[in-house]
């Protein structure tokens, strides 16, 4: 985060984050379906969607059953069977359907039978089951919520990788592309969740040689649907669910935006928040504003919103995603920047000797994806047997695929300009 001299007083600001998903809700068919501040300037309510939850959800649940995923379903390989056989209750077994995925669509099973056969072994693995054609299927299911329970290797056909061993490192984007095309325009919302399990069985890498394995291995359950529906499941997993824990997660589509953040400046300024204003009084900063170096400065807290992404609330994060801009000059002086992590909230120290009669000020926030989503991917898993924690190859095109297809259009969380006057 580059910061040199600022000039800022009290605003409000819009946080950007998120695409708007579908809120509307549908008949399932037959398959299933503290901190101590100044005098407060401006207040704005938790922009999470206000939606009426809906009161019986009937999911459906995908298990990908290509070779490759035979290894978390054997001997030792608790963590896996736990996570599945929760998520199969999470709305009951009774109003859930579940599939196998591998070379095509299994019929549905009720959840109760579904489990079993996981428990019991007595699943049949094929061959490939590429991902963007599987979120095809389950996005024509038009179902409240749907889960995938997958290793999420973004991965041709075998007859593909047949004609061209290269396929998967060559044509990865391409991959991602045709994931991001099947779910544009659709209205719908989605989270990624991490979860860890012994694999014991046959890996088989970016050109299909075989590498046997017998180590803990990354799995994820992707979760897809309406809004409503995946904000719901997101609420539980943070609140109720027992063997649901996901080691890293990540969601798109479930905030409206522009998402507004509230400001302030105590007694030392106001705020006009129609024509994006600020007007100072140097005197109170003089009497109440923050002293650094014998020099007075205003003294403005922004403490972020609760309902944003953890990560997005860390001092790495703000520091390389953040920049602002005082009369067209790119701040740099990380002295009269400072976040408090435990309150989470960021302080800016504006040297009143820098205020001019007439200033611009210009704050810009970059939105990202969680450091987790490309530093546990990889682009060639041919060395996957001798990493500690295995990352998981192309698994960030995967997440942009998804990212790309809800939120498009998303570059910044936020970016605002405004006046400053003395």
């Amino acid at each position: 985060m580059k910061f040199k001299t600022i000039a800022f007083a009290g605003l409000s600001l819009c946080f950007i984050y998120a695409c708007k998903g579908n809120n509307s809700q549908e008949t399932e068919n037959s398959d299933g379906e503290s901190i101590s501040l100044p005098s407060k300037e401006v207040v704005n309510e938790n922009p999470q969607k206000k939606v009426t939850l809906p009161m019986i959800v009937t999911p459906n649940v995908y298990l990908e059953n290509s070779a490759s995923m035979k290894g978390y379903n054997d001997k030792n390989c608790n963590g896996f069977t736990s996570v599945m056989s929760e998520l199969v209750g999470v709305y009951g077994r009774s109003h859930t359907k579940a599939y196998f995925y591998s070379d095509g669509l299994s019929k549905a099973y009720d959840a109760n039978k579904f489990a079993d056969m996981v428990a019991s072994k007595q699943v049949k693995y094929g061959n490939s089951s590429p991902i963007h054609i599987i979120i095809d299927s389950i996005i024509k299911k038009n179902n409240s919520i749907s889960f995938l329970i997958t290793d999420g290797i973004m991965s041709g056909s075998d007859e593909q990788i047949r004609n061209n061993p290269q396929y998967n490192i060559n044509y990865r984007e391409e991959l991602q592309n045709s994931l991001s095309d099947k779910i544009k325009g659709k209205g719908l919302a989605a989270s990624i969740y991490q979860f860890e399990s012994f694999y014991n069985g046959t890996y088989y890498c970016y050109d299909n040689t075989k590498v046997e394995l017998s180590q803990n291995r990354p799995f994820y359950v992707i979760a897809l649907g309406k809004t409503t529906c995946i904000i719901d499941f997101k609420n539980k997993v943070a609140k109720e669910l027992s063997y649901f824990k996901p080691k890293n997660e990540v969601h798109f589509g479930i905030y409206d935006f522009p998402v507004p953040i509230s400001i302030y400046a105590g007694v030392q300024g106001k705020i006009d928040t129609i024509n994006n204003t600020i007007s100072i009084e140097p005197a109170k900063i003089r009497k109440y504003g923050k002293e650094i170096s014998g020099q007075y400065n205003l003294d403005l807290s922004v403490p972020l919103p609760d309902y944003l992404p953890t990560y997005m609330k860390t001092k790495e994060y703000i520091e390389t995603n953040l920049s602002i801009y005082f009369n067209d000059e790119e701040l740099d002086n990380e002295k009269q920047i400072f976040y408090n992590e435990t309150t989470e909230t960021l302080h800016i120290y504006i040297g009143l000797q820098e205020i001019l009669k007439d200033n611009s000020l210009h704050i810009a926030f970059k939105y990202s994806l969680p450091t987790w989503c490309k530093k546990e991917s990889t682009d060639n898993d041919k060395n996957i047997k001798s990493e500690m924690f295995p990352t998981t190859f192309n698994l960030e095109y995967l997440i942009k695929g998804l990212q790309n297809g809800i939120e498009p259009t998303i570059n910044e969380i936020m970016n605002v300009q405004f006046k400053i006057k003395k």
